[in-house]
């Protein structure tokens, strides 16, 4: 479902010197798994991620998720990807404030289709009602918690129905008992079929993942 090979990621910091965060990376992840990387806060995680879901394209190597080669793809083709073939979590829950629940899980929508207002009212609402949100679609995101708003983006994540879920950090802003149900929830979504993907520095995360790998100073092992 992913393979990256020879991932190299470099910035320059604010002197103009060059930084490595990613020095070489090799990944393999099979339709199916649950995989978390693990690395202290600037280790590269979320770099990582955002080139294997096709939001950061200034990488030496070679990628493929879900059948899709990603390098070298232009900025369109990168967009059909994010939008059909993967989906997102963060740790920002990036819900619009003026939208209810139900329009903030059909946003993807707008960007992915032609599809009727009844389609997509009923497939935001089964988002929903898979993440345990079903009585709560027409509430705004200041109405809800902030668990019960991580959910509503974990349904918008589904709304497209993705091949690889990627999550970056998505327990940071939850308390520990509201981490640990979303943590669940990954678990039940992976063991429906679904491949997870989290970058995360906090061990309840990991301990849920079927794999744990270490990224430190550019190198995952």
């Amino acid at each position: 479902m992913i393979e990256a090979k020879g991932l190299r990621r470099s910035y320059q910091d604010g002197e103009g010197h060059l930084l490595t965060v990613l020095d070489g990376v090799d990944l393999s992840v099979a339709a199916g798994e649950f995989v978390a990387i693990m690395g202290r806060s600037g280790s590269g995680k979320s770099t990582l991620l955002h080139i294997l879901g096709g939001l950061d394209a200034d990488y030496a190597g070679e990628v493929t998720v879900a059948g899709s080669r990603l390098t070298g793809l232009p900025d369109a083709a990168l967009s059909k990807f994010r939008n059909q073939q993967v989906a997102f979590v963060f740790q920002s829950f990036h819900l619009v404030p003026g939208l209810s629940a139900a329009d903030n899980v059909a946003l993807p929508a707008f960007f992915g289709g032609a599809a009727s207002d009844d389609e997509v009212r009923a497939k935001a609402q089964a988002a929903l009602e898979r993440v345990g949100l079903a009585a709560k679609l027409d509430r705004l995101p200041a109405q809800l918690s902030g668990g019960e708003r991580q959910r509503v983006a974990i349904a918008r994540a589904l709304f497209t129905q993705p091949k690889v879920l990627f999550c970056d950090e998505p327990t940071g802003n939850l308390d520990a008992a509201t981490g640990s149900e979303v943590i669940a929830l990954f678990g039940q979504l992976n063991s429906e079929g679904l491949t997870v993907l989290a970058v995360t520095h906090e061990e309840r995360v990991s301990v849920a993942a079927r794999r744990v790998l270490q990224l430190q100073q550019g190198k995952l092992s």
